[in-house]
Order: structure tokens, then C-alpha cells, then sequence
């Protein structure tokens, strides 16, 4: 402690702080105590009696002090403080102001809902009488047009908006409510807000008779052709006109198409169709992409690129579409020339004061590079991802398809290559935690660098690698149970694994999934292959075969026939051996007249085979 008195000045006040007594400034900094207490306190270390016989530095130092002292000697905690500031905004409620509330937000969700959406109403289709009587009323129909329009947009995975179906009894106004302070209702305000925003619920109708046969085609009149319907040849004929309009009266158009008169689910799914080439085109036209009807995709965008009303960004989106189309097709030259045109048009309407919503030339160039991917440039192929990426640095997509190309570069499990792929998805999956295929691509790196690693079961089951992939594959799973790739991925991981009861499960989810994933049932069939159930494999072999003729199951099929023969033969030989010793041995005689039926089984199975085999073979290149 410094002494009894101190020389009172400033110089002796510091110097004894700083030399003896360290806790005098912790507390008088701290704000400790009252006024009077302070006061008492610094007047005790300063070794004065009182404030006036201070210098006047002195005196403004512990005046200081007595107006921060009141503060508490210790801060609020987090949860005094969370309390302070919920009792502060609980004071601030009034039956005024929530009233206004509860009423103001709700509001303003549905102001935003009714001019922002693209409403799609659909009104009765009139049909014959006979198709009321049979059951297929209108109503009937408009709910299986809507419900297949639903399926069709949620197959369609896009950037662009889509409509937002209703049937008529989805479509019902709300009250006529008055805002509080304002002479008008909420239809009104709806009303008023459409009308700025030339927002206007679009709705269809149409017409349905029954012909005994097909018509003869008008010059000029263009028909609708449905892909999944099967081609009227005789027999009587529905002939359907779908009409859309918009609520303004404004826009009216119709398509028209023919099916047979007793394919019910074909006049459905027409009719949707028949509904989107007027209302969204570019969702029909990306669903006839995805299902391989490359064609009838190519028609739609070429309407779409003539139709002056679309908009800049539904156009660009075209030519993407129609550059993806002309990439599978092998038709590289016009891929190119209509990622070029996108790139061109998304560079003209950007402006300082204008950033336009997606599409734009940054998802050109992502499909550019997935087109020199499949053509195995990969260097040039990266070089488009790096520009989408300079255009968008949140281009999820791009990294993630960065990231396979390298991967797909690296065909000796390089580890530099390995873990720059690896890098490049880990960022995909940064930007967009729930890309449910950025996790399905992470993982195939993974249990492919593992694969290249181990080649046996039990080291390539040991590898964090393994336990990784089936984390992300799980993840993956998660985000999109009902994507069948993702388990039948992960089939072959526990395959590989020799975690055979875990594949099965897998392979059976895919199939259920997709009933026709040929691949699915190929790995199906290897599980039982490796745990020799030769008839089950075969079965499953057999499967894969029917779905897709160029599927390698043929040559596992082969292979469990070999198997299937030897070890029959084998297991004759030694019935038959053991029976020569044994004559009257009835559990010998038993093996051996099982052993002749499993060796009659394979023989029969091995003439399928060579039919199918050959069969086959001819739908090889």
C-alpha cells in the first residue's frame, strides 16, 4: 500500500497507482461504489481530507468519478439483458398496434401471393354426355389435367416461374375486407395491383366430341401431336380444343389434338400438354427434353423464339434449351451457335441500373462446359466453368461441375487431382447446402478414389473414404428422397463393401423408385451373384436386360451362368459319389435328384440366355 499521506499532486496520485497499489485503479475505473464511497475512497489513496483542498486536476478526476459511480460494480449478463429487452417490446404492445398487425400481415403475404404468381384456373372442359354417364365427368377431368400439370412442372426443374394451378373451387375470392383508414377493399386493392402489374390469372376451357373416325387434316390448320399416345388408326376418336385466356380477355389462344376415343389417360396427359404450350411452353419444353423427345423439344423452342410477347430471359432460356438439345444430339456446332446467342442476349440487357433474373449467360456457359465434358476436352470444358463462375462467383453448379471434370481427368487416382475435385464440390456444397447432387457427386469422387485405392473389400470398407461417401450419399438422400440415382449409388457402395443385406435394401428403394432403372437391377443382381443365389441374380440380370438391351447385365449374366454350371456340376459329381458308396443312403439319394433339377434349371436358364444374347447383341453398335 502506499503511505498514510501522499504528497497531494498529480505526479504522486499516478505514481503510486502504477508503482503500489494497481487494485486502487481497477476500482476506481470500474465504477465500484456510490458517490460518497468514491469520493472517501480516492480522497484516502490521494491522502487528502477533503475535495476542496485537492488541486483542480484532482478535483475534476474524482468528480468524474462521482457521476459514473452509480453504475453497477458489474455488467448485466446476457440474460439480464435478453430480459431488459424483451420487457422493453412486450411495454411497447398495444391492442391497437396488434390488431394492426395480425391484420396488416397476413395481408400483405396475400397482396404478394395474388400479383406475383402466375395463376392458372381451369374451368370445366365439356365432354359428351356417353363420358358423364361412364364417369369421366368434367370435374373428374380437370382435377387429373391439374394434377398431371403439377407433375410435369415439379419434373421440371427451372429457374423460371411456373404457374401455380387451381381449379375453380381453389379460386374463390377472399371477403370483400375494408383496410382500416382506407375507403377500399382488398379484392379492390388485389384488382388494382394486377392491373399495374399487367398480372392477370389465365384461364382454361374446352371442348371434347366424339368422332367415328379421324377427321381428314385442313390445309393450314396445325394439329397438336402427343408423343405418348399411340397413332389413331381406325376406330372412333376424341377430338379435344383447349382455349386460353386471360381474365383481361386479352391473349386468346387454342390448341388442338386427337386421340383414341378409350385412352382416357392419354386425353389427360394431352390435355395438360395441350394447357402448357400455351400458358408455359418452355416447362413443356424442358420436360419433352428430359424424357429424350428431342424433337418435339426443338418445336417448342422454335415457337418460343418466334412468339414477340416472351420476355428476354424465357428467350435466353430457349436458347440454353435448345443448345442442350442440339448437345445430345451430337450436333456440336449448333449447341455452340445457341450458348452464343444466350451469352449475347444476357449481355445486352445488363445495365447499371438493370440485373435481370436468371437465366443468364452464366448457365450457357455451365452447359457449354458440360458438353466439352461429355466430349472429353475437359480443359476447354473448365475454361467454361471459370467464366461462368467470373460472371456468377456464387455459381454453385460450376464448381460443382468443375469439380467432375477434373475427377473425370483423373484416371489414375492422382491425389492432387483427387483433392482439387474434392475442393471444388466441398464449395459447391458451401454455396448451396441443399443441392442434394452436389452431395451425390461428392460422393462418387470419394468411393472412386477409394476404389482406385483398395481393391479389396475389407481395406476399401476400412478407408474414411468409404464411410464418407455413404455420410454424403445418406445426406443426398435426404435432401431428395426420391431421387433413385442417389440409392442405387449407394447400393453399390455397400456392394463394394460386401455389406450385402444393406445393398439389397438399396437396389430394392431404387427399383420401387423407378421401376425401369436397368442399372438398379443390375446391381441388384451382383449382390446375389456374390452370395451365389444364381436363379435371384439371373432374375435380376434378366430385368436390366428387358429395360435397356445395351446394358452391361449381359455380362454378368454370363458370368453367373458359368458360375451356376460349375458349381451344379460339382455338386452332382460329388451326390453321385457319395451315393456310390452309399447305396442305400436315402438323404444321398435326395442330394443327387436335387443336384439333376438345379443342373436341368441352369441348362434351361442358359438357352434363355442365348436367346436374349443374342437378341441383344443386335441393339449393339
Amino acid at each position: 500500500m502506499c503511505g498514510v499521506v501522499v504528497p497531494c499532486n498529480l505526479h504522486g496520485f499516478r505514481k503510486c497507482l502504477q508503482d503500489r497499489n494497481e487494485y486502487a485503479l481497477g476500482f476506481i475505473q470500474a465504477r465500484v461504489l456510490a458517490s460518497s464511497l468514491v469520493e472517501r475512497f480516492v480522497l484516502w489513496v490521494l491522502g487528502c481530507s477533503r475535495i476542496g483542498s485537492l488541486s483542480r486536476e484532482h478535483a475534476m478526476i474524482v468528480s468524474s468519478l462521482q457521476r459514473t459511480a452509480r453504475k453497477l460494480l458489474w455488467p448485466p449478463g446476457s440474460g439480464q439483458r435478453i430480459s431488459g429487452a424483451l420487457k422493453k417490446v412486450l411495454k411497447s404492445f398495444t391492442l391497437t398496434r396488434v390488431t394492426f398487425a395480425v391484420f396488416l400481415v397476413p395481408t400483405i403475404l396475400y397482396l404478394y401471393d395474388e400479383t406475383t404468381d402466375h395463376v392458372l384456373i381451369l374451368d370445366s372442359i365439356n365432354l359428351p354426355e356417353e363420358m358423364s354417364k361412364e364417369g369421366f365427368t368434367s370435374a373428374v377431368m380437370a382435377e387429373q389435367v391439374s394434377d398431371a400439370m403439377r407433375r410435369m412442372e415439379a419434373a421440371t426443374r427451372t429457374q423460371l416461374k411456373k404457374d401455380k394451378v387451381r381449379l375453380p373451387q381453389e379460386a374463390v375470392s377472399p371477403p370483400s375486407i375494408e383496410i382500416p383508414g382506407a375507403k377500399i377493399g382488398i379484392n379492390d386493392l388485389v384488382a388494382v395491383l394486377r392491373s399495374v402489374f399487367h398480372i392477370y390469372p389465365q384461364r382454361i376451357t374446352g371442348d371434347l366430341v366424339i368422332e367415328k373416325t379421324a377427321p381428314a387434316q385442313v390445309v393450314g390448320e396445325e394439329m397438336y401431336v402427343c408423343d405418348n399416345v399411340a397413332p389413331v388408326a381406325v376406330g372412333p376418336v376424341a377430338i379435344a380444343t383447349v382455349y386460353a385466356s386471360s381474365a383481361k380477355g386479352a391473349g386468346a389462344s387454342s390448341v388442338r389434338f386427337i386421340v383414341p376415343r378409350d385412352d382416357l389417360d392419354g386425353l389427360v396427359q394431352c390435355t395438360a400438354e395441350a394447357v402448357l404450350m400455351q400458358m408455359n411452353p418452355y416447362v413443356l419444353a424442358l420436360y419433352k427434353e428430359q424424357r429424350g423427345n428431342f424433337d418435339a423439344s426443338l418445336r417448342i423452342t422454335d415457337r418460343m423464339l418466334e412468339d414477340s410477347s416472351l420476355s428476354s430471359s424465357v428467350k435466353i432460356a430457349a436458347y440454353i434449351l435448345r443448345g442442350i438439345v442440339f448437345a445430345e444430339q451430337k450436333n456440336d456446332a449448333l449447341a455452340e451457335d445457341s450458348f452464343r446467342t444466350a451469352i449475347e442476349m444476357d449481355r445486352e440487357r445488363w445495365h447499371w441500373y438493370n440485373h435481370p433474373a436468371p437465366p443468364h449467360a452464366a448457365d450457357a456457359y455451365d452447359n457449354w462446359g458440360n458438353m466439352l465434358d461429355d466430349r472429353k476436352q475437359f480443359d476447354k470444358a473448365i475454361e467454361k466453368y471459370q467464366m461462368a463462375i467470373q460472371l456468377d462467383g456464387k455459381d454453385a453448379t460450376a464448381y460443382q461441375n468443375w469439380g467432375l471434370a477434373i475427377d473425370d481427368q483423373n484416371l489414375n487416382g492422382d491425389r492432387d487431382k483427387y483433392r482439387a475435385a474434392v475442393e471444388k464440390l466441398e464449395t459447391a456444397i458451401r454455396l448451396d447446402p441443399e443441392s442434394a447432387l452436389a452431395f451425390l457427386n461428392l460422393s462418387a469422387v470419394l468411393d472412386k478414389q477409394n476404389q482406385n485405392q483398395h481393391s479389396e473389400a475389407g481395406p476399401y470398407r476400412a478407408a474414411p473414404e468409404y464411410h464418407e461417401a455413404i455420410e454424403y450419399l445418406q445426406k443426398s438422400i435426404e435432401l431428395d428422397p426420391e431421387n433413385a440415382h442417389a440409392h442405387k449409388n449407394l447400393g453399390d457402395v455397400y456392394l463394394n463393401g460386401q455389406e450385402y443385406w444393406k445393398a439389397d435394401a438399396e437396389f430394392r428403394q431404387a427399383t420401387e423408385l423407378n421401376p425401369k432403372y436397368a442399372d438398379a437391377f443390375s446391381g441388384w443382381g451382383t449382390v446375389f451373384l456374390a452370395q451365389s443365389k444364381y436363379p435371384e441374380a439371373i432374375n435380376k440380370y434378366k430385368k436390366a436386360i428387358e429395360f435397356d438391351p445395351e446394358n452391361d447385365a449381359v455380362n454378368n449374366w454370363k458370368a453367373a451362368l458359368e458360375e451356376w454350371g460349375d458349381a451344379s456340376r460339382d455338386a452332382l459329381a460329388r451326390s453321385e459319389d457319395k451315393l456310390n458308396h452309399t447305396r442305400q443312403d436315402s438323404a444321398a439319394h435326395s442330394a443327387v435328384t436335387e443336384a439333376r433339377e438345379q443342373q436341368a434349371k441352369w441348362q434351361q436358364a442358359q438357352k434363355e440366355f442365348d436367346t436374349i444374347a443374342a437378341r441383344s447383341s443386335d441393339h449393339r453398335p
